[in-house]
């Protein structure tokens, strides 16, 4: 919860350079987690 209110924060009212960090986790988890669904 804590993270998506962060990440909400960050992108609606700081736009600035913490949506570069968000961006770099969301890579990660894409990348960790691109092999678990088999369609």
């Amino acid at each position: 919860m804590i993270e998506i209110s962060e990440y909400l924060d960050c992108v609606l009212y700081l736009k600035n350079s913490c949506i570069a960090e968000y961006d770099t986790k969301e890579q990660r988890r894409r990348q960790t987690t691109k092999d678990v669904l088999d369609f």
